[in-house]
């Protein structure tokens, strides 16, 4: 068990996990093959050829070739987090907070990649999260008085001019009352939750597991008390009625779940934008199922809530 105050020395799985961690980290890294972001003859080449789609907002294809150079500089951050992290001496639930932005990172290379939709969904999706990523900066740098103000909204008009333009209906929401924040906009369609983000990358997986993990990443980021509840572990009772001292910790089982849901989403999402970008995989798929191995091992493995180390 991994515990709060260090007793239990971290051995055997956790220490394995954080080196899978890192090995994953840099085979990500590897990516774009040669700094090239789309093979000769790949999806992404052909839909990046597509000029239809530029306008003010720049060239909405092009753009798509950079956007998993750019998150996947955030999903190896992650992993190497998680590495670290999970050797560390007195830290257990601080471990949790990392594994929601991670799978929310994945999430959104699956999203976007999906080989089911035609570029110009594509573009949408992407534009999509583009405009509420800018909503968000635009709240900031009001908010801090910045110069960056007038470029994050002169970028909201070109995407709005250029969207209704190509055709996109483009939809900003009424605020409500007391709402202070500039509403939402969005072309077509609301993009979805992150909750929904998460769920769609594991929902190959099982379709209740993504629902359950993004709760109780959210739960233990956002400090509520409900959260701490799954890493109580031998209540004791004290003399003072109704009032218990509880072990904070985290048992292989519940490690296992919940950090072997960030490696299938990286696996699943890393082969998927391999697939439309035409990236050889010979080398990713090698660790990757070398760690998918190890925590099926551990996921199976009896007793799966006795202490390790």
């Amino acid at each position: 068990m991994l515990t709060a105050n260090g007793v239990v020395p971290k051995e055997g799985p956790f220490l394995e996990a954080a080196e899978h961690f890192r090995r994953l980290a840099e085979e990500l890294s590897a990516f774009p093959p040669n700094g090239q972001p789309a093979a000769p003859g790949s999806r992404a080449e052909l839909d990046a050829a597509d000029r239809s789609f530029d306008g003010p907002w720049g060239r909405a294809t092009a753009e798509l070739l950079r956007e998993p150079a750019a998150r996947l500089i955030l999903a190896i951050e992650y992993l190497r987090g998680l590495a670290a992290l999970t050797e560390a001496d007195r830290v257990t639930v601080g471990i949790v907070p990392m594994i929601r932005p991670a799978l929310a990172t994945f999430g959104h290379l699956y999203y976007l990649f999906d080989p089911e939709i035609d570029v110009r969904e594509r573009v949408r999706r992407r534009f999509n999260l583009r405009l509420a990523s800018l909503v968000e900066e635009l709240s900031i740098t009001r908010i801090l008085g910045s110069e960056d103000y007038e470029r994050t909204a002169k970028e909201i008009l070109d995407i709005r001019w250029t969207a209704t333009k190509l055709g996109f209906d483009y939809t900003t929401r009424k605020r409500r009352k007391g709402q202070k924040q500039p509403s939402a906009r969005y072309l077509g369609h609301p993009g979805p939750s992150e909750g929904q983000i998460v769920a769609g990358v594991l929902q190959p997986m099982n379709d209740t597991f993504g629902p359950a993990v993004y709760r109780l990443t959210s739960a233990v980021t956002h400090a509520q008390m409900h959260g701490l509840k799954p890493f109580l572990h031998d209540p004791v009772a004290t003399t003072e009625a109704d009032v218990v001292t509880a072990q904070i910790g985290m048992t292989l089982r519940m490690f296992t779940a919940l950090t072997g849901s960030v490696v299938y989403a990286a696996h699943v999402a890393t082969n998927r934008v391999a697939g439309h970008f035409g990236w050889d995989t010979t080398s990713w798929a090698t660790e990757a199922e070398a760690a998918l191995a190890a925590w099926d091992g551990w996921l199976n493995a009896e007793p799966l809530d006795a202490p390790v180390g």
